[in-house]
């Protein structure tokens, strides 16, 4: 079945079709996706996400340029379904969790979040969902809950920078 997947953003204002990121599951709570970076980044190689749409979040596993496991990120979201179009629009609540093994949550851009409310660009419902949401995932996390999404294997066509290197004929002292 086609989808449409549209990720919008608040700050700045944009809406962008990610439909092309690769479709592992979508069973009308969760949809779990396997993707590229939308823009070419030195720091993200791929990631996969898991977006439980009833809950309000997308947890991802970002891997770096090698492929390796870096870091969870998680995107506080607000989805919206248009079942004429199979469209899904994942509304970014502006607030997200990073996660490095071994290491504390940061919450980010909470700044942005307050920003947001003064302004009247996200209601005070949507303000109080994200703080809830966001002790939601803290509380998963700390419990060992998170979805198991280092079982999934890089997206086809992912070549890491080392390899993409040496395929052009240079040799791996020449990549930073």
């Amino acid at each position: 079945m086609e989808y449409t997947f549209i990720r919008k953003r608040l700050i700045p204002e944009e809406e962008v079709d990610i439909s092309s990121d690769e479709l592992i599951s979508c069973n009308g709570r969760v949809i779990i996706t396997r993707w590229f970076p939308i823009k070419p980044r030195r720091d993200i190689g791929w990631g996969v996400s898991y977006t439980d749409m009833e809950s309000g979040y997308k947890i991802s596993a970002v891997h770096d340029g090698e492929g390796n496991f870096g870091y969870w990120y998680v995107d506080v979201v607000a989805t919206k379904y248009f079942p004429g179009e199979n469209k899904y629009v994942f509304t970014d609540l502006l607030v997200d969790v990073r996660i490095y093994p071994g290491k504390e949550p940061e919450i980010l851009d909470m700044d942005e979040l307050e920003y947001a409310k003064k302004r009247g660009i996200v209601s005070d419902y949507d303000y109080n969902t994200a703080l809830f949401v966001v002790d939601s995932v803290l509380k998963l996390y700390r419990e060992g809950k998170f979805p198991d999404l280092l079982k999934y294997y890089a997206p086809k066509g992912f070549v890491s920078r080392s390899a993409n290197c040496l395929k052009k004929g240079s040799s791996l002292s020449t990549i930073t």
